[in-house]
């Protein structure tokens, strides 16, 4: 299948992860979260978040350009690094390609699985590309400490680590 992860947008669905990550929200700032659906009301993350991947010359619609836009990113916050080049994505796109092209757990997904794993990934993302951003922006050093702790907290659930690892236009090494 070439290692593709298309699927077909089901709206319901849509509606349901974005309330889902709201709710989410909520848990964890409940402060800010009517602000946050009120400036959210018509923006499509899930596009947005795409444009940002084919913006680095990956395919969204593939499983190795998901997760090369998700690693490259996580690898440049949790080593408080500024985001990878293109090329850099290319590259860890072309180390994904071998092995997840051996994943039959990939090929076996529902339309619905493929959804819901893009979509979810995606608020993840944007959020954390967002708030890194402004982070390192205004220098703040204390927030991209704390940043660069939560996603190799959660990198680490997953079996990850990319803390200190080097990248370079052939990806990881």
């Amino acid at each position: 299948n070439n290692n593709s992860l298309p699927y077909t947008r089901d709206r319901e669905l849509s509606a349901k992860i974005r309330e889902e990550y709201f709710q989410d929200v909520e848990r964890r700032y409940p402060s800010i979260v009517a602000d946050l659906r009120a400036g959210m009301n018509k923006t499509d993350i899930v596009q947005i978040t795409a444009k940002f991947i084919q913006r680095e010359g990956l395919d969204g619609s593939t499983m190795e350009g998901v997760m090369a836009y998700w690693f490259g990113q996580a690898w440049a916050v949790s080593n408080q690094e500024p985001f990878p080049t293109a090329q850099q994505y290319q590259g860890i796109a072309a180390q994904l390609r071998k092995s997840i092209g051996k994943s039959s757990k990939l090929s076996q997904m529902t339309n619905a699985q493929r959804q819901t794993f893009f979509e979810e990934l995606a608020y993840r993302l944007f959020e954390q590309r967002v708030t890194y951003q402004a982070a390192m922006k205004s220098g703040d050093t204390a927030s991209t400490t704390r940043l660069a702790r939560q996603s190799q907290a959660g990198l680490t659930k997953l079996g990850l680590n990319f803390k200190g690892k080097r990248l370079n236009d052939n990806g990881f090494q």
